[in-house]
């Protein structure tokens, strides 16, 4: 028989210790890379150059790599403080530690909880966060960069699509390609600053002209649309021709 217990009961004198158990919190580190990722967005699409796509595919393909890598540690940490939790409460229904119980503790007659083992069984934790505006724009790269119009899946499904359905790149009342596109805080749709502006033009307030909608809108109940924006800026790149070395004439 052992004498020395393979596990006892935290001692209240040491549950400050317990507490300080915890995850480096590294979320400074994301949030500067996504900034940085984001940047590079931004520059590849103001100067295009011949290599854009691979640079593209590039910029995604590592911010998928750092959403990843944060969902993981979301989840160690979440998985870690329910496993502290259900460590003190299984500790507080233990036997005191004295001289006869760490012989019982020692031997097997009495059993006392792992933190380790606890964590292990811990099962992998969803949380949700609230998506920042780099983070919407970055993730919907991989949906739209080949294709402007396409449509993103559900936040909740990443399978869930509308087969066939494409975005719009023109407003409907200019019927001319977004300029500056305006998102309805109501009812989501888009048009153009101008076009809204002069539809609403010495009215409270109108229903929108969204064929098919009867909110009620007003200039305060607009936004700008930066994922509409994203949108266009990637169409009008597609469209630029590319460019090819002039040949010697002979």
């Amino acid at each position: 028989m052992s004498e020395i217990p393979q596990s006892l009961p935290v001692h209240p004198r040491t549950r400050q210790r317990l507490h300080e158990l915890s995850v480096k919190d590294i979320s400074d580190s994301y949030n500067d890379t996504r900034r940085q990722l984001f940047e590079t967005l931004q520059s590849l699409l103001a100067d295009p150059g011949d290599t854009i796509e691979d640079q593209m595919n590039t910029l995604i393909k590592n911010y998928q790599n750092l959403c990843t890598l944060q969902a993981s540690s979301i989840n160690l940490t979440a998985r870690l403080a329910n496993a502290k939790d259900s460590f003190r409460s299984l500790c507080e229904q233990c036997d005191p530690v004295d001289p006869l119980t760490w012989y019982q503790y020692a031997s097997g007659e009495l059993m006392a909880p792992r933190l380790a083992a606890l964590f292990q069984e811990e099962q992998s934790v969803s949380k949700e966060t609230r998506l920042s505006r780099e983070d919407v724009l970055l993730s919907a790269l991989k949906y739209i960069w080949n294709d402007p119009t396409a449509m993103i899946p559900d936040e909740q499904n990443d399978d869930l699509y509308i087969e066939g359905g494409k975005i719009e790149l023109h407003c409907p009342i200019t019927y001319k390609p977004f300029e500056t596109p305006m998102i309805s805080k109501k009812c989501n749709h888009v048009f153009d600053r101008l076009g809204i502006e002069n539809y609403l033009h010495g009215y409270p307030s109108r229903d929108c002209p969204q064929s098919g909608c009867s909110q009620k809108l007003t200039m305060s109940d607009f936004q700008e649309d930066d994922l509409m924006k994203l949108r266009c800026k990637i169409a009008k790149v597609k469209k630029k021709p590319a460019k090819t070395e002039a040949l010697d004439v002979i």
